[in-house]
């Protein structure tokens, strides 16, 4: 039986290279250079936040992106992860806020993405 995935980014989902086991996206250690790589050339001496949702998705495409960034003399100034569908990220934002934060990339689904950049909003005039 043939198995296509059209979302699984974990590497070992085609490591052991099996006939019958394909992926139609981007793995995370191809997606996460790429993302380092604009990050490091947009946001070079900003101060950048990189949070994860603990998941095998959201941690593994943040840890890649953190490597290939730390490869590339950038480093975060802030490393966080949160419990996916969690709905109160009033002590990361204070902390974004605290950090003096200009850019924050989520390792994650968009429902925590979207609560953590309204939960910004209405603490500031200007998110990020």
């Amino acid at each position: 039986m043939l198995q296509i995935s059209p979302a699984s980014t974990a590497t070992k989902f085609t490591d052991g290279k099996l006939w019958n086991v394909a992926r139609v996206c981007g793995r995370d250690d191809q997606q996460g250079p790429a993302a380092a790589a604009y990050i490091m050339k947009a946001f070079a001496g900003k101060n950048v936040a990189i949070l994860n949702d603990k998941n095998t998705y959201g941690k593994g495409l943040a840890d890649e992106t953190r490597k290939a960034a730390q490869c590339g003399r950038f480093g975060e100034k802030m490393f966080e992860s949160f419990n996916r569908g969690e709905i109160d990220f009033s002590a990361i934002v204070s902390r974004l806020k605290r950090e003096n934060i200009d850019l924050v990339y989520v390792g994650g689904y968009p429902l925590e993405s979207g609560l953590i950049l309204r939960r910004c909003a209405s603490r500031a005039s200007r998110p990020f």
